[in-house]
């Protein structure tokens, strides 16, 4: 940008020197004016491109520098489920934790209604903040990361060409449920762990325990900011009444 407007005020130079007149002109024509054209105004500044400058700095390992502008960028553009997705993880490079698990937790949300290649990054968003939760003591996210995490990893694995085995699937179900249980004697009330942990059940095969799960999401949903994959399954559960 400077090196843009450097070459505008040499150019602007260029082109007085070339209207002034000189003293042959004066003696010459002693009597006449000289009309000078208007100086060429500088034009405004090009608005900075935060995502390319992001990238040079990571280019030359300069992580701090990048940050200020992937945050702007995000900020201009949130819909940029990616590049938050980006942001979160120099985050946690740099050490900010609180910022990351927010960006990430953010990521999961807005990446719940896409379909494609970004569903396979939920899998990654969900580890980290479990990460993040177990740096922070924080038992009860850590195992509901890690049950949702695991059940997402489950759903990827029967989307791709060469699924897992049965068992290595069945095996995957009951960490998750173990973990989401864990969730649940944690933090009694969180419908999403009791959510994820009727979708455990349900996968394993246990009709009972996967209803009365689903019976106690939908008890403590009321004011829940579920995503909208989330709305979807509760609202898909059948109602358990108990018998």
């Amino acid at each position: 940008m400077l090196q843009h407007l450097r070459i505008v005020s040499l150019a602007a130079l260029g082109c007085i020197g070339c209207l002034v007149p000189t003293e042959r002109d004066r003696e010459a024509k002693p009597e006449s004016v000289v009309v000078r054209s208007q100086i060429p105004e500088v034009p405004a500044p090009i608005p900075e491109n935060h995502l390319a400058l992001a990238a040079q700095c990571l280019e030359r390992n300069d992580d701090p520098g990048a940050l200020p502008h992937l945050r702007a960028h995000v900020a201009e553009n949130p819909d940029a489920v990616m590049v938050r997705a980006y942001l979160a993880e120099l985050q946690l490079r740099l050490g900010l934790l609180a910022e990351s698990r927010g960006q990430y937790q953010r990521f999961l949300h807005d990446a719940s209604a896409k379909t494609g290649e970004i569903r396979n990054h939920l899998v990654h968003a969900h580890t980290r903040i479990m990460e993040i939760a177990s740096s922070q003591s924080d038992h009860h996210a850590e195992y509901l990361h890690r049950g949702i995490g695991l059940i997402l990893l489950v759903q990827q694995w029967e989307r791709e060409a060469t699924p897992a085995g049965e068992s290595e699937v069945e095996s995957t179900l009951v960490k998750a449920s173990e973990a989401l249980r864990s969730a649940v004697e944690e933090v009694p009330s969180d419908p999403r762990a009791w959510l994820y942990l009727g979708i455990a059940y349900g996968r394993l095969g246990q009709a009972s325990s996967a209803g009365l799960a689903m019976q106690h999401a939908k008890r403590n949903a009321a004011g829940y900011p579920w995503n909208s994959a989330e709305h979807a399954l509760l609202d898909a559960a059948p109602d358990f009444d108990g018998k």
